[in-house]
């Protein structure tokens, strides 16, 4: 499952894990979570959906959830537009 979180939540779950990591950086961070930082920017401030493994996994804070999306749901659409003539 994909989430897609506010702006405000965003920010405070990469807060949370700056701080749970001692990082003061994003690429501090993306080398400690071992997760490309290009990946990390598009998380904190593009309008990305996020793991929802990597959130329950990294916090317990309550966060502002938009959307919920299924892991291959790009895939899915593009199948459906590819079969319609």
């Amino acid at each position: 499952m994909r989430i897609l979180l506010s702006e405000n939540s965003r920010k405070q779950l990469f807060g949370a894990l700056s701080e749970k990591n001692n990082s003061h950086s994003l690429k501090d961070l993306s080398k400690k979570l071992n997760i490309p930082l290009r990946t990390l920017q598009n998380w904190l401030y593009g309008e990305r959906y996020i793991p929802e493994r990597f959130i329950s996994e990294k916090v317990d804070i309550p966060l502002e959830k938009l959307d919920k999306k299924e892991d291959n749901w790009g895939s899915v659409k593009g199948g459906r537009k590819h079969t319609k003539f």
